[in-house]
């Protein structure tokens, strides 16, 4: 039986800046990984996912 690999997940630290100027109900979120080595941007519903800086 073939095992699968486990590949490690990028766990968000917090969202360094939201951008939310060009459309009314997404906003950008601009992450940074523990290890401050990966970031992240990401398109979110705001509405269904509210978050803030520092979340």
């Amino acid at each position: 039986m073939a095992t699968a690999k486990k590949i490690p997940a990028v766990a968000a630290r917090k969202v360094n800046k939201l951008n939310c100027k060009k459309y009314d109900r997404i906003d950008r979120l601009f992450c940074s990984s523990l290890d401050e080595k990966t970031t992240m941007s990401l398109d979110i519903n705001n509405e269904l996912f509210p978050c803030a800086v520092g979340d």
